[in-house]
């Protein structure tokens, strides 16, 4: 049995994680994400740890012909042609729960800085213009429409954390179904359409797939 290993890094991660890898693996990071250098760098790996940069291409699977496994560090696989891997005999895993929370507090402080107005409040407050408290009315969260694109793991996440604080009902618009989660979270299920028309507040938590590119297009803009 094949004891050391070598795993290709597009991107660098946690510390901890390449501690991790080290014990049982030799670590290389890829000293370029452009695809033909890549091709020269994935000839004698055995794994691969992808994360939002740089694509695991057709081309790649047919230069690495060691290659057991690609990692991808986060949710999404839409750098990673699924095809050429499965015809490979390529085992693709990724973190699917890793980063609901991270994810979901980000978009409420993002909220918050555009509801509340406080990027353009720092930045009056860092020129001296004071009066800006009396230009820059805020709106509340509270009691405001949110709605979720997408309901799996972050969308839910999300509508549960803006149901507690701030109390905002929940539309929510996706291809499967989750009753349970909606009748905890009282989610009412309505159409694209009555979603944007609705919604004060909307979290887009689509994968990327042909069915979901551009799908928040300007008819839609134009509903809310």
């Amino acid at each position: 049995m094949k004891t050391r290993y070598k795993i290709l890094l597009y991107e660098p991660i946690h510390s901890t994680g390449v501690a991790l890898l080290q014990k049982r693996c030799d670590v290389v990071y890829a000293d370029s994400l452009d695809e033909h250098r890549l091709v020269e760098s994935v000839r004698d790996v055995d794994g691969i740890i992808v994360r939002a940069n740089g694509k695991v291409s057709k081309e790649i699977f047919k230069a690495a012909s060691r290659l057991q496994v690609v990692g991808r560090h986060g949710v999404g696989l839409d750098n990673i042609d699924l095809t050429s891997a499965a015809e490979t005999g390529v085992t693709v895993v990724y973190t699917p729960v890793a980063n609901i929370q991270s994810v979901v507090e980000h978009f409420l402080a993002l909220t918050l800085t555009l509801t509340r107005k406080i990027r353009l409040a720092h930045k009056a407050v860092r020129s001296g213009h004071w009066n800006a408290r009396y230009e820059l009315i805020g709106t509340d969260l509270f009691g405001k429409n949110l709605g979720i694109l997408g309901f799996g793991r972050i969308g839910q996440q999300t509508a549960r954390l803006c149901r507690t604080c701030f109390e905002m009902p929940v539309l929510c618009h996706d291809i499967v179904k989750y009753p349970a989660v909606e009748k905890e979270l009282g989610a009412r299920r309505v159409t694209l359409e009555t979603l944007f028309e609705e919604s004060d507040v909307i979290s887009v938590n689509l994968p990327l797939s042909p069915d979901t590119r551009g799908i928040v297009n300007a008819p839609l803009l134009k509903r809310m």
